[in-house]
């Protein structure tokens, strides 16, 4: 077994939620920004740190999906974990 069934969905749940309240707090900032005059590199910094928190998110999607995989060749075609 690569991952038991409670585990896969427990790490899905939280990987979801994570990108939910990314996709939320970018909304926020995109409103924030428009209504404020900052400083154009303060924004740029936070740019790129979101971007960054994005891409660690698609990973760990990416590394979730790859487990199910493994775990699927390992098992056969069924759902995650021993029966």
């Amino acid at each position: 077994m690569i991952i038991d069934r409670e585990t896969f969905t427990e790490a899905a749940v939280h990987t979801k939620l994570l990108s939910d309240a990314f996709l939320s707090v970018c909304q926020k900032l995109t409103r924030l920004s428009e209504s404020c005059a900052g400083n154009e590199e303060e924004w740029k910094g936070v740019l790129n740190a979101m971007m960054a928190a994005n891409a660690e998110i698609a990973a760990i999607g990416t590394l979730l999906s790859a487990v199910l995989e493994a775990d699927k060749e390992e098992h056969g075609e069924g759902s995650v974990g021993p029966q």
